[in-house]
């Protein structure tokens, strides 16, 4: 049909017509660092580009000489194949533009890469499943023997009264997508289904998903990366931050990875030892509540509630963890705070390494270098900790988290070897999980609050009726705040802090037709499950009443809602998580009248994000509060 007669396998190259096809379609399906890192395309690490120059030399040769054949052949052809098409229209100018040599040998290539495989697939997947499936084989030959006959072969006019052969095509085309993957380009701005595509985004659409993935017993329809594509290969690298370390995050499943579990909820995160806290937390919460009311009791101010909401956040934290606050430079002259957000946006950098494994000597983006020297200042500041509390002894009256973990190494009634290591392991892990996350949740519940006056009022409504206007929220109100809890919940939802979490396969499983192998690591996008249309209606609106009357709970028992995971790698604070939170949104809106700066409309209010392990405001929220109680904080 191109050419207008049949080529000898050797007449392309001596390695072979269909070898180079092959291996054209080879390289164009293989994952190359420059699209992904553009000041990696002068280096060629993966020799891509030298490979297709030299077979793109071969195919250009190849159709030159093709061409040439039907130039000195035209007048003696009585049928035109495509070639001898586009040269009447090269020599007749008919085209819209100066079509040539170049764009004839442009169209020849691409049908010869296009056709050469998918067709010949696509059949051979549809016999192979007639194969695995004989009935449906008597099932079409019997259909073919009642419009064809035994007495002739099909011709093409017997297609269209061929149904069952129809449906077998379509099945067959369904169930093995010949190009699973097809890549497309946003000629402007758009948003699909939430997600903001720049202009010029290379996005690959995955035929073979839209079957849906079976997650949680959910049909997720959309299971897509937020921004790059590649963000859903992204490996979470705190394990290379911790190198040194015994972590539990990034531990593998297993018994030293149950004995550290079962640790921490038995002796850090159990009801008695949160309720120890209890004191402390009241005490930091209303300083901060005081410290808002000082600071606007003579004049309206616009306070910048991020940096509060995180001050506190990480008071909190060391109070509990180590027993007392930290100045922001204690670990280190770049901040406390600093440091930590560092360590979660080189997590969440999609490591080279994790791809192409020979890479790993280099080093091109630096990470590994970036993480080991994070790794000792962390490791100097958790020893220099350690020290502290072994010196203080028994002189302390209340005992943080390092005071019993090292109770717990000295009595040896750990299950395994439990020393140092493992406490700057558990230490690191609670500063990393706990400086961001429950700070974000704290931040994108207040902005969906001042984005909507109405469900803040309705909530103010609710503290005056529980609680009343003469004193603040208590922990033991918190049971009591239907709404409040409502609104949480709506805000987890929306929000998810952590979007993508990863798994890792302990065995060879299937999940909706698609085989997991042993040990692979995937990451679960629970930012779609909780926007997901067919599980939430109107998902991308903030609406709290969607909980009235639902007995859908945060805490990892339903499936659509999992801000703090499931099952055994679920967040082991998830409890004390849920309390903070309550807590703090609660004090806030119960104390403070909230408006915008600067005459801001509530609908004007940003929600842009910052993309990382947690993800964060990309601005900074501010606002105005008045104080509204009729006590003096």
């Amino acid at each position: 049909m191109v050419f207008g007669k049949k080529y000898m396998d050797e007449y392309l190259d001596k390695r072979g017509f269909k070898a180079v096809v092959n291996e054209v379609e080879h390289l164009a399906a293989t994952p190359n660092l420059g699209d992904f890192f553009p000041f990696l395309g002068v280096i060629d690490l993966q020799g891509l580009t030298r490979r297709l120059k030299d077979l793109s030399k071969v195919f250009d040769e190849f159709l030159e000489k093709i061409i040439d054949e039907h130039v000195q052949s035209r007048d003696q052809k009585q049928s035109k194949d495509f070639v001898d098409t586009m040269l009447d229209i090269m020599q007749s100018g008919e085209a819209e533009f100066q079509f040539d040599r170049s764009h004839i040998k442009a169209i020849l290539f691409e049908m010869l890469i296009a056709a050469i495989g998918t067709s010949p697939s696509a059949i051979e997947w549809i016999l192979t499943e007639l194969l695995r499936h004989p009935h449906v084989m008597k099932k079409l030959q019997k259909e073919l023997e009642q419009v064809v006959g035994l007495e002739k072969m099909v011709k093409e006019s017997d297609l269209e009264n061929l149904n069952y052969l129809d449906m077998v095509v379509k099945e067959g085309l369904r169930l093995h997508a010949v190009a699973p993957v097809a890549p497309h380009k946003a000629m402007e701005d758009c948003v699909v289904n939430s997600f903001h595509i720049q202009i010029g985004s290379r996005i690959m659409i995955t035929f073979m998903l839209f079957t849906g993935i079976q997650i949680f017993g959910l049909n997720l329809k959309s299971f897509f990366p937020r921004g790059c594509p590649a963000m859903q290969l992204a490996i979470v690298l705190v394990d290379l931050i911790v190198a040194q370390l015994r972590n539990m995050i990034s531990a593998k499943h297993g018994p030293y990875w149950r004995n550290m579990r079962k640790l921490c909820t038995q002796h850090l995160f159990s009801n008695q030892k949160i309720n120890s806290f209890q004191s402390m937390r009241r005490q930091q919460v209303e300083l901060m509540i005081k410290s808002l009311k000082n600071e606007t009791c003579d004049h309206r101010v616009v306070v910048d509630l991020s940096a509060k909401i995180s001050s506190l956040n990480a008071d909190l934290t060391c109070l509990m963890v180590f027993g007392k606050k930290y100045m922001d430079e204690d670990l280190d002259k770049r901040g406390f705070k600093a440091l930590v957000k560092e360590v979660d946006e080189l997590a969440a950098t999609p490591n080279l390494e994790d791809f192409f494994p020979f890479l790993g000597v280099i080093d091109l983006q630096g990470l590994t270098h970036r993480l080991k020297d994070l790794s000792k200042v962390f490791d100097d500041f958790l020893e220099k900790i350690i020290d502290e509390h072994v010196q203080s002894g028994d002189q302390k009256q209340s005992k943080d988290f390092v005071n019993t973990m090292l109770d717990i190494m000295q009595s040896g009634e750990a299950e395994f070897q439990f020393g140092r290591s493992h406490i700057k392991a558990i230490l690191f892990d609670m500063l990393v999980a706990a400086m961001g996350t429950s700070a974000t949740a704290i931040e994108w519940i207040l902005t969906e609050l001042l984005r909507h006056p109405h469900v803040m009022k309705k909530l103010q409504k609710e503290l005056e009726e529980v609680v009343g206007l003469e004193r603040m929220v208590k922990e033991s109100d918190l049971e009591n705040l239907n709404y409040l809890d409502m609104v949480v919940k709506e805000g987890l939802r929306l929000h998810a802090v952590a979007p993508l979490v990863p798994h890792e396969a302990m065995e060879d499983c299937v999940v909706n037709s698609f085989h997991i192998q042993n040990g692979s690591r995937i990451m679960i996008n629970y930012y779609a499950v909780q926007r997901d249309p067919n599980i939430w209606p109107e998902p991308e609106k903030f609406l709290p009443e969607r909980f009235a009357g639902s007995s859908i709970d945060i805490r990892g028992h339903d499936f659509q809602l999992l801000p703090f995971g499931s099952g055994r790698r679920s967040c082991p604070a998830m409890q004390l998580a849920i309390v903070l939170v309550q807590l703090i949104v609660a004090q806030l809106v119960h104390c403070f009248d909230w408006e915008l700066p600067n005459g801001m409309q509530p609908c004007e209010l940003d929600v842009e994000e910052h993309f990382g392990l947690a993800t964060s405001r990309a601005n900074h929220l501010m606002a105005i509060p008045t104080y509204r109680l009729n006590i003096n904080a």
